[in-house]
């Protein structure tokens, strides 16, 4: 599992396949299938959690936690970068870690800028912007 921890942490992916002697194939489907396990575990627990167990609270925190790790697994992010990378089309680890660089936290703090102000903020490239911004 650690080629896909790293994947979380917003590691490279060249360094995480140089480093396991990997293929970008062979870390996806880990990745998919890890993920559909997290899924698996997040609705046993929410199952379970309604159907009047004494541990409703912590099977509530459990598939939480199995939400937030499929999402950072499935993205390769961290969590301070959930919003962006959901909410923002043209956007995913490498773009939104750029924004959040940036200082943009959130999707609607992006969607508020022009173009040209999130180009000179970002570096992403005016043509990128417009698109992110749905403006092209």
């Amino acid at each position: 599992l650690d080629p896909i921890l790293e994947w979380a942490d917003e590691e490279p992916i060249e360094e995480i396949l140089e480093r396991y002697k990997i293929m970008a194939g062979d870390l996806s489907t880990v990745r998919d299938n890890v993920e559909r396990i997290i899924v698996f575990i997040g609705r046993i627990a929410r199952d379970l959690s309604t159907n009047g167990i004494d541990l409703q609270e912590k099977l509530i925190k459990i598939t939480e936690m199995a939400e937030t790790l499929r999402i950072r697994i499935h993205y390769g992010i961290r969590e301070e970068l959930f919003d962006l990378v959901q909410r923002l089309d043209n956007v995913a680890r490498v773009r939104a870690r750029i924004l959040y660089k940036a200082g943009y936290r959130t999707a609607s703090q992006v969607k508020k800028e022009d173009p040209y102000t999130l180009d000179k903020k970002t570096g992403l490239g005016i043509n990128l912007c417009k698109r992110i911004l749905k403006e092209q």
